[in-house]
């Protein structure tokens, strides 16, 4: 079950963000290069989980070249349009490309393809509403004994400007909408008020914390045309936009992000935050 509203979820949001974001990779990928589970995995009948998977292509070319010996790794998204380009493009006979909401019932899910030996989120999980339960339904599908790494953005430029747009006229008619897609973690600006947040929600979903890491910077890995392109692709109204809202929505994305963006960047001294969660089921 999904949403038709969300991020990523317009006809051509899987062929724009593999196209132009390749650079918004280059974080994860370098913590994947150097991440090492706490519990080997040989056994080669066991299976792993991707979640968020996108276009497939980080599943494909460094997930699992980096994955023991198994029997498949199941990759999910939310979004129709990103699964379908994964299938596309980023096929592999021991990856499934399945759709999924991380943030919704679960059990259907479960029941066809049962618990995980590892799960793997990278860069998702801030998009999810109710990100207790999206923790809670990971813990679900873990195998007592199986562990987590959790890659997800706490602040970051994208959120302050779909929070822009939500005052921005004609827009504040889509307010609601635009503001349930802003995590709770955007207006936390104390690294200890971040980690508590994060750190309940493991203790609550019923997982063990292995390592917390909370990354702040100062800067994007995007310049300020990547940083539109991003932000048409995520914010969260594209995909209910009458036909004719679009150009002017887009002209008025185009006309006000990069001032935006420098005053984001001026006003927050680490505008940039990410949370990275090792985590195992007892």
């Amino acid at each position: 079950m999904t949403s038709a509203i969300g991020p990523f979820m317009t006809n051509d949001a899987a062929d724009a963000y593999a196209s132009k974001i390749s650079l918004n990779k280059k974080l994860f990928l370098e913590f994947l290069r150097t991440f090492e589970w706490k519990k080997p995995a040989t056994d080669p009948s066991q299976q792993f989980l991707d979640i968020g998977c996108g276009t497939g292509d980080v599943t494909r070319e460094h997930i699992l070249p980096r994955c023991p010996p198994c029997r498949r790794i199941v990759a999910v998204d939310y979004s129709p349009k990103m699964i379908e380009y994964a299938k596309q493009h980023s096929a592999h006979p021991l990856i499934e490309y399945k759709l999924l909401d991380i943030g919704l019932d679960v059990q259907s899910f479960l029941s066809d393809h049962g618990t995980f030996q590892r799960v793997y989120s990278l860069r998702t999980l801030h998009w999810a509403k109710d990100q207790a339960r999206a923790f809670a339904n990971i813990c679900r599908l873990i195998e007592p004994g199986g562990e987590c790494i959790l890659l997800f953005l706490g602040r970051c430029d994208t959120f302050h400007f779909i929070r822009q747009m939500a005052q921005l006229q004609p827009w504040t008619k889509y307010c609601d909408v635009f503001l349930n897609a802003v995590p709770k973690t955007h207006h936390m600006t104390d690294v200890n008020t971040l980690r508590s947040y994060v750190e309940n929600l493991v203790a609550s979903a019923g997982l063990t914390l292995i390592t917390l890491d909370i990354w702040e910077r100062k800067s994007s890995f995007l310049d300020t045309e990547n940083a539109v392109e991003m932000f048409l692709m995520a914010n969260p109204v594209s995909p209910i936009l009458p036909e004719e809202e679009k150009v002017q929505f887009e002209e008025d994305a185009r006309k006000h992000v990069p001032a935006w963006r420098n005053a984001y960047q001026k006003n927050n001294p680490l505008p940039f935050a990410s949370f990275v969660v090792h985590a195992s089921k007892p």
